[in-house]
């Protein structure tokens, strides 16, 4: 019996993505913390990750695993990726980058969108990718802490065949798009050592935080991907009130979707019981719609608990109309990394159909024309 664990043993392990190793196999809902796993044990190793210099916040380096073919690898502040040489390292044999991020002080006047597109050279080999907020140990408590911006659209044209992504202590601009990359099959959102990741859904730039507000939490992206995914974790030690976690309480509801679903949560862990409270509160209407129920001085349908209204044409703002909770607005791709979207991508079911019916009016049109001018032709 040892020696068949022996044998077995190497092999369950070596299925099971590696991002995924520190975390449980089974779906299940805690209170606390997870405390070790991939952005936590490297900077207990790595001296790279543990330098207390204030010079070390520009400073890139990478370290390379060729047996599990992985790349961990830190970005410096001023253009970090750039001074990463990837010419060092046999790309076509890298399946899993750890990337580290630091949180930065306030007075670094840096670009806070992470630059990814070099993720573009590992081509098809890229299968996992873990982005690793955190906070180097300098301490200067005179400046207020910042996170880098992840920009989800671009993430998905830079890294686009992944198929295990973490996120952890970064800022997220658009996670919604997650939908975008078409292979994910395994996803992390780790709130990490950092301080508080937000959320940021303006459609205009990654780059105009300041231009929308921020969100503390978003579920959003599980509306898309609840049917592609077959593993999800979400950890986060950070209250918040009742009714805040029903969307992500009612895609947890449904087994049929994601069949590993693992929550740590003291939060949440506490509100699962409790029903949908089907308000506002709820956050189950799209992404940049307007929602009101009864505490609402404007009217809506009094025939719903809740009503949420939407922008068609966001140049067009303030005509507003009705529409379905639990949905999404179009995809919103990137332009980054010289990157020219196809035109199928903005091709929805509608404009098809439309298109079609156009083009059978047309052939309709056609046919009948020549059919009376070939039968007036024999009478005449």
């Amino acid at each position: 019996m040892i020696l068949l664990l022996l044998i077995f043993l190497p092999l369950c392990i070596g299925d099971t993505p590696y991002l995924l190793r520190s975390y449980p196999t089974e779906s299940t809902v805690i209170q606390a913390s997870f405390t070790d796993g991939p952005c936590i044990d490297p900077i207990k190793t790595l001296p790279f990750l543990q330098n207390t210099e204030i010079e070390s916040l520009n400073h890139s380096e990478c370290s390379h695993n060729a047996d599990d073919s992985i790349l961990i690898c830190k970005l410096g502040l001023f253009n970090g990726a750039s001074l990463i040489d990837l010419d060092n390292y046999p790309l076509d044999n890298i399946n899993i980058v750890i990337l580290f991020v630091q949180q930065f002080p306030s007075l670094k006047v840096i670009p806070r969108v992470l630059d990814l597109c070099f993720l573009n050279r590992f081509d098809q080999s890229l299968k996992e990718l873990a982005i690793c907020g955190y906070q180097p140990q300098i301490i200067n408590p005179k400046l207020h802490p910042y996170l880098h911006i992840l920009d989800v659209p671009t993430l998905a044209i830079a890294a686009r065949n992944i198929q295990t992504l973490l996120i952890s202590g970064v800022d997220v601009w658009q996670s919604v798009e997650l939908r975008q990359l078409k292979s994910l099959k395994h996803l992390l959102i780790i709130q990490g050592r950092t301080i508080q990741m937000r959320y940021y859904h303006s459609p205009h730039c990654a780059d105009c935080v300041d231009a929308h507000p921020k969100a503390d939490y978003s579920f959003h992206y599980l509306i898309p991907l609840s049917l592609q995914l077959t593993y999800f974790l979400y950890d986060s030690p950070y209250d918040y009130k009742s009714c805040n976690y029903d969307l992500l309480k009612t895609i947890h509801s449904n087994p049929s979707e994601i069949s590993t679903f693992i929550v740590a949560s003291k939060a949440f862990h506490t509100d699962l019981d409790k029903p949908i409270c089907q308000t506002c509160i709820s956050g189950l209407c799209p992404l940049l719609a307007v929602c009101l129920d009864e505490t609402s001085k404007t009217g809506r349908n009094s025939k719903e608990p809740f009503e949420c209204l939407c922008v068609e044409e966001l140049a067009v703002e303030d005509e507003f109309q009705s529409c379905k909770p639990m949905t999404i607005h179009p995809p919103m791709y990137s332009l980054r990394c010289n990157h020219t979207p196809s035109i199928l991508n903005y091709v929805s079911r509608s404009m098809i159909i439309t298109a079609s019916y156009f083009l059978s009016s047309i052939i309709v049109f056609i046919c009948s024309t020549i059919f009376l001018w070939k039968t007036k032709s024999e009478l005449d």
